[in-house]
């Protein structure tokens, strides 16, 4: 099991990526909202977590295409 203070400094990287995203006018897909399902071992994605990967990463590119 993780320790949650290594949890908690993880949860915090998304948003500062984002705001460094946002200040090098990049694009930021948070991978952690997507709700990917992991393996036993908490660290690989399911088969169905690399489904969800994948339609999340589809997505975002979409996203970052379209909004350029």
């Amino acid at each position: 099991m993780p320790e949650d203070g290594l949890v908690a400094e993880s949860r915090e990287l998304a948003a500062r990526y984002r705001k460094l995203a946002a200040r090098l006018g990049v694009g930021f897909a948070d991978a952690g909202a997507w709700g990917v399902g992991l393996a036993f071992d908490g660290v690989h994605f399911t088969e169905a977590g690399h489904v969800r990967f994948a339609e999340g990463v589809a997505a975002a590119v979409r996203e970052f295409v379209l909004n350029r």
